[in-house]
């Protein structure tokens, strides 16, 4: 009896030391990020004890990165081959907004354009608020992300938020306003090509 109980608490303390592994390689990485330290991110994302989709205080270290519009890191980031590109944040302040949505937030345009290029995006996301990436670029005035926004091919200009509102609604710039009614002339030209209008 006495045996088994010794091998029980054993089999514990490994699978706590090594969940506390895990916990520490993943707190290594954030603060990697924050540091906007691109070495130390490449040596963590080789650690097998990495859980890099793992939230932190509601983010995920693709969501920090976006965020703070630490472009490199994003790209190496992107390169890990358990990413998973469109978590959403989980904290008592969030909007459940991806990484694309914080990054075209804050306007970050080379970290929008990093996103995109990942196969896996998902441009027709919404966060609790009816909100696309899109949307709330026009709505913070970022006219160089909408660019990059509209420059993808499975963009989707016609997402209305939860108050009936489009894109072109929540346009506060009237640059941003100019740039949708040329894509929509291109949109228009190019149906026209194909249907003969």
């Amino acid at each position: 009896m006495k045996i088994a109980f010794i091998l029980f608490s054993i089999c514990i303390s490994i699978n706590s030391f090594a969940s506390n592994m895990g916990d520490n390689v993943d707190k290594k990485l954030i603060e990697c990020i924050h540091n906007n330290n691109i070495s130390c991110v490449s040596k963590v994302l080789n650690n097998k004890d990495l859980q890099i989709n793992r939230m932190h205080r509601g983010y995920t270290a693709l969501i920090i990165a976006s965020r703070e519009g630490r472009t490199e890191i994003v790209k190496i980031l992107l390169t890990h081959p358990k990413i998973r590109i469109s978590i959403k944040d989980d904290d008592n302040y969030s909007n459940g907004d991806t990484a694309l949505m914080h990054a075209a937030s804050n306007g970050n345009t080379e970290v929008v354009k990093a996103l995109l290029s990942h196969s896996k995006i998902d441009l027709s996301l919404v966060n609790m608020l009816g909100l696309s990436a899109l949307m709330i670029a026009a709505s913070e005035g970022h006219a160089e992300v909408v660019k990059a926004l509209l420059s993808h091919p499975k963009i989707d200009i016609t997402i209305k938020d939860y108050d009936g509102n489009t894109v072109m609604d929540l346009a506060t710039n009237p640059l941003i306003k100019e740039i949708f009614e040329s894509h929509n002339m291109t949109i228009e030209e190019d149906l026209g090509d194909i249907f003969d209008f």
